[in-house]
């Protein structure tokens, strides 16, 4: 069941889908349930890359924390 819901979460164009699949692993995943790396890291594969434009690091008046 796992391998497909991972294939069907790689292959869905919806976001909707996308998201109820993921929070069903992670349900899963918290209770303990399944424990495949696969399944963590997926939610992670489906992100888009983003700049520092996209999140606002640049504008005026926001400050960073400095690690």
């Amino acid at each position: 069941m796992i391998e497909f819901l991972l294939q069907v979460l790689g292959n869905e164009e919806s976001d909707k889908v996308q998201t109820l699949i993921c929070t069903g692993f992670a349900k899963l995943m918290l209770s303990g349930m399944i424990s495949d790396e696969r399944v963590a890291l997926s939610p992670m594969l489906l992100c888009e890359p983003i700049s520092d434009r996209s999140v606002g690091i640049n504008e005026p008046g926001i400050d960073l924390p400095v690690a």
